[in-house]
C-alpha cells in the first residue's frame, strides 16, 4: 500500500489524478480565514478519490502532539473533511487503534459503513 502526503489542494488533486497512491494522507495544518476554513479536501477531490479508489487518511498521531488551539483548528478541517467523503463514498484510513479510531470519527459525524472501512484499511 503506497501512501503520500500532500499540503495543498492542488498537490493532492494532482496525486489522486494520476493514481499513484493508495491512500493520501491530510496534511490538516493551515491558515484559516474568518469566514472559512483552509481545507485540502473539496467536494470535487472527493468525488475523484472515490473514482479512482484512493482512500483519505488522517495522521492521528500528528494530531496528539499538537497544542489545544491548534487541535481545535485541525478538528474542524478534519470534521469538514469527513463531511465531504461521507457525501462522496470515499473511504477514510486512520492511523489508532481500533477503539480510538472509532471514538474520533464517530464524534466528527463519519458514517458506520466509513467506520469500518477505516478500521480494516489502516496506513
Amino acid at each position: 500500500m503506497k501512501t503520500i502526503t500532500a499540503s495543498n489542494s492542488e498537490n493532492a488533486r494532482k496525486l489522486i489524478e494520476s493514481k499513484c497512491c493508495d491512500v493520501l494522507i491530510l496534511d490538516l495544518r493551515g491558515h484559516d480565514r474568518i469566514k472559512k476554513l483552509f481545507t485540502i479536501i473539496t467536494p470535487v477531490i472527493a468525488r475523484i478519490a472515490h473514482t479512482n479508489n484512493v482512500a483519505i487518511g488522517i495522521d492521528a498521531q500528528a494530531l496528539k502532539k499538537s497544542s489545544s488551539i491548534e487541535k481545535a483548528s485541525t478538528l474542524a478541517r478534519l470534521r469538514e473533511a469527513i463531511k465531504y467523503c461521507r457525501k462522496t463514498r470515499t473511504k477514510l484510513a486512520v492511523n489508532l487503534p481500533k477503539h480510538e479510531a472509532h471514538a474520533l470519527l464517530l464524534s466528527l459525524g463519519a458514517s458506520t459503513e466509513q467506520l469500518t472501512q477505516a478500521i480494516t484499511q489502516p496506513f
